[in-house]
């Protein structure tokens, strides 16, 4: 299982993503509005 952190900006997300451990797996910022994000985290694998 992987867990998302999410800072929500209005021209920018920054996101960190963890592993069952809390062990970070990936971390980035998207720039622009939902549909960005939502793209992005669609990549993502596992749960």
């Amino acid at each position: 299982m992987r867990y998302v952190g999410l800072d929500v900006h209005k021209r920018s997300t920054s996101i960190c993503v963890l592993g069952d451990r809390g062990a970070r797996v990936q971390q980035a910022t998207v720039h622009g509005e939902w549909p960005k994000l939502l793209e992005w985290m669609r990549q993502l694998d596992g749960e």
